[in-house]
């Protein structure tokens, strides 16, 4: 036959329903199984629709199982439907695709929001328009009236016009008063039996009965919920299906498509609540199509798998590139489907979305028995999540294996906006961990390097090359990485003429910036942990902004180096703490003057330069690019010696040509000792704050010895620098003395200077005028040069201001080198914390001791609390 159940222009159908007694099977048509067209409330439940009595055989129907055309508030649950020559469900024109528009003020009008209602009896309008929150239309100048049929007048609209309450009294079902009416000529003219009326094409009103189906102009004063408006026409569920198979989910029932969706709007398939998920599968075709004009198709939560092709089409036309800000148009707004860079070995998963800029999106994983790329599907759920784009579109994501209940296999995922429009799927993902093993594409050499076959190796042999200073490189590229961390780890067959410095760093592309950078002992054997048949070493974790990541290691070591294998593998735990270290061999290192590179291999990566003392004209600069404003420890290594300077001047900018933020003098013939850290032992010179993108370290060879470049290391801290403080040396314009103060022959003291005065009465004076201050807490400090014949008592006054009084008296044992701490290349003694009460603090000195009294350089700085 034909049609096995059909209706047409009704509504509250019911087709089956939650019992076994109510179900209805449709099978064996050679038509639609069943047909429901213009109606609303309509519901098929609980049938067996193109099988047998039990939902094991086919019996199928000529064309669709289950079609529903032009109908609003449809319920497709728990039906079994199989062997349907076109699709086991056919959505056509189902829903109500609400489109507002608003009477702007500018254009004289109110800015209330207006819509067109689908086909209803004026009385089922009227209880759409308040469940959504507006009402029908209330018309109250010929403006708004001429507006409103402009607009709407083609459909023959319900108005909220009515004398429901009054015969002959007609009212606004808001409340507004009458003060409009725009009735066609002989209207009203239907009495008690034409209570309703309607907006007709020509602008003018006609009344009419209730038995009558119209679309209605609903109005709302304020932007409404647009989910509030659909929800009042009524969303299609389509939850709880067999669409292909049999309730058990393992026999091939299948139809041409599972479910086509043409034209439609507001549409729920699946779904979170228990029971709402379809099972889609063995269908010849699609498993879901959604094309036309349809929008706001939501599919969520749904077991689709075994499909013959995807297993959500949007547009018909298989897998639908994505596009930057995804502003294509088509079925579903062509919504961006995430991309996966699949899952590691912990299964931890990881991937991103690009979309429209600054919108909540909702992703669903799911994971399959089957890697298909090709045609992407989501046989089982695992988790849903919610991630916002920033202004790009953009969106990166992790998930963590407490929100994924199963081991994974092979990874998809959909994304939905906010409007429920749902992507296809997202190609099929396994596990994202990758290696580049010595004999692979992506692995490559510079200088001079020997393979040699070793059964321990990875792939069965190694490269190696001899120490040296640098110039000999491996490296390992990976490509087509999705932006995101990974954890880098490394393998090797260990031996005792293996370096124990081997130096690994991670780079974002070839001759990039350094993301990170370690060194290992090759003589011991990696032993983090084993994969792939092979034992790995940890290396760091960095962020990937990209899509490319470079391993490379070079032959700045101290004994042979070994080459073999690289994994990565995206990650969730924290980025390893990252210290920029520029050595003098790297991009960033530069020279003024004569510097020399010794014969032997000596230094941080086997090099270093050094340069005799000099006057300060040859200078060494690293310079550190791409920073983040903010603190930073700064640290330098070198060889020590007895030859080197005791004073090598390290002077810390805060970027190319910008204001010197320390200078620190450090003694060489003596090792650093601080701490150790990538092979290298360390010595920290300050703590300092850059306030762009740049620092800038500089050595310069005004020194008593030979000065050496090495290496500086920086690391961002929260730690705060030392405050900024104000110094003023005895030979600058704000010091002054009596008579009777000496200069020493030789330069001594700060800046090569410094007065003397010999033990006296006191009326020797040296005088230190800081001036410009705010009033306050001011801490004060003195430096001096130590010496056996110098006042155990030296008397350091400070006053307030110029012929002020005098705030404290602080005797000094200048005998005894001052050791608080130490900036701008000098030692300090702090002296004490004193409060001024206007802009200038001088400090002064007398001869009023029991030895020679050193004038050299005071230091003020504000203090926020008194020490």
């Amino acid at each position: 036959g034909g049609i096995g159940i059909s209706s047409v222009s009704s509504d509250f159908i019911k087709v089956g329903g939650p019992s076994a007694a109510e179900r209805n099977i449709v099978s064996d048509n050679g038509g639609r199984g069943v047909f429901l067209w213009t109606g609303h409330d309509l519901s098929v439940e609980n049938n067996f629709i193109g099988t047998d009595l039990t939902g094991t055989v086919a019996f199928g129907n000529g064309s669709s199982g289950l079609h529903l055309q032009d109908s609003q508030k449809v319920e497709i649950l728990d039906n079994v439907i199989g062997d349907s020559a076109f699709s086991g469900i056919r959505l056509e024109n189902v829903g109500f695709d609400v489109q507002l528009v608003q009477w702007p003020s500018g254009d004289g009008g109110n800015d209330h929001y207006f819509f067109l209602a689908p086909n209803r009896f004026w009385g089922e309008a009227d209880a759409i328009a308040t469940a959504a929150g507006g009402y029908l239309a209330s018309i109250n100048s010929q403006d708004e009236n001429d507006f409103l049929t402009t607009t709407f007048g083609s459909a023959s609209p319900w108005i909220g016009f009515n004398d429901i309450a009054t015969e002959g009294t007609f009212v606004w079902t808001s409340g507004e008063p009458t003060n409009f009416a725009n009735f066609g000529p002989g209207e009203p003219n239907g009495g008690a039996a034409e209570n309703f009326v309607q907006l007709l094409s020509n602008g003018f009103w006609n009344d009419l009965g209730g038995s009558a189906k119209h679309q209605a102009i609903i109005e709302f004063e304020t932007l409404p919920d647009i989910n509030a408006v659909i929800d009042a026409i009524g969303r299609a569920r389509v939850q709880g299906n067999t669409i292909g198979t049999d309730l058990a989910g393992t026999l091939m029932l299948g139809n041409t498509q599972g479910i086509h969706v043409d034209g439609s709007h507001d549409v729920l398939i699946g779904g979170p609540g228990t029971g709402d998920a379809n099972l889609i599968a063995f269908n010849s075709d699609r498993g879901i199509n959604i094309v036309g004009t349809s929008g706001r198709v939501t599919v969520s939560e749904n077991s689709i798998h075994s499909n013959g092709q995807l297993g959500i089409d949007l547009d018909g036309d298989g897998l639908t590139p994505n596009d930057l800000d995804d502003s294509d148009m088509g079925p579903n707004g062509l919504q961006n489907f995430p991309i996966l860079s699949g899952f590691n070995s912990d299964d931890d998963l990881f991937g991103s979305l690009q979309s429209t800029a600054n919108t909540m999106f909702t992703i669903e994983i799911f994971d399959n028995n089957v890697v298909d790329p090709a045609d992407a599907e989501g046989e089982t759920f695992l988790t849903s999540f919610q991630v916002m784009t920033d202004g790009t579109g953009f969106a990166a994501f992790g998930v963590s294996p407490g929100m994924l209940p199963t081991a994974l296999t092979s990874v998809t995922a959909t994304a939905t906006d906010p409007a429920g429009n749902t992507s296809e799927f997202s190609p099929a993902v396994g596990p994202a961990t990758k290696f580049v093993d010595n004999a692979d594409p992506g692995y490559s050499t510079v200088g001079s390097w020997a393979s040699n076959v070793s059964g321990s190796a990875r792939g069965g042999d190694i490269d190696n090359s001899l120490f040296g200073r640098g110039q000999n490189v491996a490296r390992w590229s990976f490509s087509d990485l999705v932006p995101g961390r990974y954890r880098i780890s490394a393998t090797w067959v260990e031996h005792p003429n293996r370096a124990t410095n081997s130096p690994f760093k991670a780079l974002d592309s070839v001759g990039g910036t350094v993301l990170n950078s370690t060194v290992v002992n090759q003589e011991l054997a990696p032993n983090d942990f084993a994969d792939d048949g092979t034992n790995w070493e940890d290396l760091f974790i960095v962020d990937v902004t990209g899509s490319t990541l470079v391993v490379e290691l070079s032959n700045a070591a101290n004994q042979y180096v070994v080459a073999d294998a690289i994994r990565i593998e995206p990650t969730l735990a924290p980025i390893s703490p990252v210290a920029h270290i520029i050595d003098d061999g790297d991009t960033g290192f530069s020279t003024v003057g004569t510097w020399n590179l010794p014969a032997g291999m000596l230094g941080r990566e086997n090099d270093l330069q050094h340069n005799a003392a000099g006057t300060g004209t040859d200078t060494a600069t690293w310079t550190f690019t791409g920073l983040t404003p903010g603190n930073y420890i700064v640290s330098a290594t070198w060889l020590e010696h007895i030859n080197r300077a005791t004073d090598a001047p390290f002077t810390i900018f805060d970027g190319t040509g910008g204001p010197v933020l320390e200078i620190v003098r450090v003694n060489q013939e003596l090792a650093p000792d601080d701490f150790t850290d990538r092979g290298s032992n360390w010595e920290e010179l300050a703590i300092v704050g850059i306030t762009g993108s740049e620092l800038v370290v500089q050595l310069s060879d005004d020194a008593n010895g030979y000065v050496i470049a090495d290496a500086i290391r920086i690391e961002q801290t929260m730690l705060p620098p030392l405050p900024q403080g104000t110094i003023i040396d005895d030979g600058d314009a704000e010091f002054a003395t009596t008579i009777g103060w000496n200069a020493p022959a030789s330069g001594l003291g700060r800046d090569g200077d410094l007065r003397n005065a010999a033990s006296g009465d006191g009326s020797k004076v040296a005088t230190w005028t800081f001036s410009g201050l705010t009033p306050g807490d001011y801490q004060v400090a003195a430096t001096w040069f130590t010496y056996t014949n110098r006042a155990t008592d030296a008397p350091f006054s400070i006053l307030d201001g110029t012929g002020g009084p005098t705030l404290a008296t602080v005797d000094v044992n200048q005998q005894l080198a001052p050791d608080d701490f130490s900036t701008f290349g000098s030692d300090w003694e702090n002296l004490i914390t004193v409060t001024i009460t206007g802009t200038e603090l001088v400090v002064e000195l007398s001869n009023d001791a029991d030895g020679y009294v050193i004038a050299d350089a005071v230091r003020i700085q504000m203090a926020l609390m008194p020490f």
